[in-house]
């Protein structure tokens, strides 16, 4: 029997984590998932322990807002079982972006969607303090949304790399996402003077690639050139229709050594979702 696919949706009651939630909510009934909404209550530290203790001993003004908390927690819970999605929902206390990374280990999540910025993010210019915290600690993927994307539109995912030997387990996590979302897939270099390499060596990489995977999965292989990554990945996902971009989750300077960006850049200059994939995963 298949294991559940489960989607953990962390919300801050924000547009922008409402959108990830309406996302998820279509994934989720794409792939038969299961979804765990999360909500990081911030209360004073000195009433955690009554939180968890006793609520009979709180101020009845903390009271009211935890009720209000947990309602809005509610409603979107139930907003999920509206659209025949299986959907639970959780709340802790003070725990930061950690309790995002603790839930998905303990529950076993698949994958993690994110709003780009919550309630103190900048639109176009910054992305949230947890979105990108859990980006470079997570062992789980993490799917990141924007506002301006189209839960419907998503049918096309390009996968952006190095193609280095050394990664196809991201693709092959990545494809496992894909193909939970009903997408078809490309797989796509961006050749930039920061990681110029020869046509023929790139294509032998990418061909590896195709290789080590079920025939049929990828239906195009695409290398273009470009001064920067960013604008060579924009120009070719405005012309193909690409929906989502997935790409290895690298440390900072790796990311900039094999690509020529980084996956928050990626995130800041793009308006469809990207699908992160951890390094080694």
């Amino acid at each position: 029997m298949e294991e559940k696919y489960q989607i953990l949706i962390p919300t801050d009651y924000s547009e922008t984590a409402d959108h990830a939630l309406a996302i998820g909510a279509d994934l989720a009934k794409r792939s038969g998932a299961q979804v765990h909404v999360l909500h990081i209550a911030d209360i004073p530290p000195d009433w955690v322990s009554m939180v968890e203790k006793s609520e009979g001993t709180m101020y009845a003004m903390v009271k009211d807002q935890l009720g209000i908390t947990r309602k809005e927690l509610a409603d979107r819970t139930t907003l999920l079982h509206d659209k025949g999605v299986h959907a639970e929902s959780f709340m802790v206390y003070n725990k930061g972006y950690r309790a995002i990374l603790g839930h998905s280990e303990n529950y076993e999540s698949d994958l993690i969607i994110m709003g780009a910025h919550g309630r103190s993010g900048i639109k176009g210019l910054l992305i949230g303090s947890f979105t990108l915290r859990v980006l470079h600690h997570t062992n789980v993927p993490v799917f990141v949304t924007k506002k301006t994307d189209m839960p419907t539109d998503l049918n096309k995912a390009v996968f952006v790399s190095d193609f280095d030997s050394e990664h196809k387990g991201e693709l092959a996590e990545a494809i496992k996402h894909i193909q939970k979302f009903n997408m078809r897939l490309r797989l796509f270099f961006v050749n930039t003077p920061a990681t110029f390499r020869e046509s023929h060596e790139i294509q032998n990489r990418m061909n590896e690639y195709v290789k080590s995977i079920p025939e049929g999965l990828v239906e195009q292989v695409d290398i273009v050139n470009a001064y920067k990554f960013e604008t060579g990945l924009l120009r070719y996902c405005d012309d193909n229709a690409i929906d989502m971009v997935s790409m290895p989750i690298y440390g900072k300077r790796h990311s900039w050594e094999a690509i020529g960006s980084t996956i928050e850049d990626v995130i800041k200059f793009t308006e469809i979702p990207v699908l992160g994939i951890p390094e080694g995963k």
